[in-house]
């Protein structure tokens, strides 16, 4: 884990670290139906469809500057039919050093849930924040982090009747 690849704004104390897309696990007993992943045209992509919810997931080591503040950044386009609202929940599960918690076995805390509008072309990226304020915020850095993600495809706002594909992810988060 690089622990500092991007800096926001001039003189933040806020830093992120890409996920890779192609990298989300989507099997195992996290994992009750999987995105699909796809190679697409030019870039990696996980598709999720409208009539159900289906899951990645990301494991991470903190690095040795995190602090607080943790963010998950993901890019979105519509597949198709675009337009209307995407509802995606993230929920994470904490292990650290010799807690004598198993991590094959799963224990998220609560999701963390944002909507937001897509735009009204297919393929239009919209880059979306999620704050991951439901974790036990007593982490720190090395403890590791299993980020779980799913369009939320049964939340009666999730009105995007189309399939949605993740381009891009990015772990942020409070330096010390």
């Amino acid at each position: 884990v690089r622990d500092k690849i991007e800096t926001i704004g001039s003189g933040s104390t806020r830093v992120g670290f890409p996920l890779s897309i192609a990298g989300l696990k989507i099997s195992g007993t996290d994992i009750s139906a999987p995105l699909r992943l796809d190679a697409g045209d030019s870039t990696w992509k996980a598709l999720g469809n409208q009539s159900s919810p289906m899951y990645g997931l990301w494991i991470i080591q903190l690095p040795s500057n995190y602090s607080a503040t943790p963010t998950l950044r993901v890019g979105v386009t519509a597949a198709s039919n675009p337009g209307g609202n995407l509802v995606i929940s993230v929920d994470v599960q904490k292990n650290s050093d010799a807690d004598g918690a198993d991590i094959d076995t799963p224990s998220y805390d609560s999701l963390n849930t944002v909507g937001n509008t897509i735009p009204a072309t297919a393929g239009t990226l919209e880059v979306i924040d999620i704050p991951l304020t439901n974790f036990d915020n007593a982490t720190t850095p090395g403890d590791t982090l299993k980020v779980r993600i799913q369009r939320d495809a049964d939340a009666t706002a999730d009105t995007l009747t189309g399939d949605i594909e993740f381009r891009s992810a990015a772990f942020l988060y409070d330096r010390n």
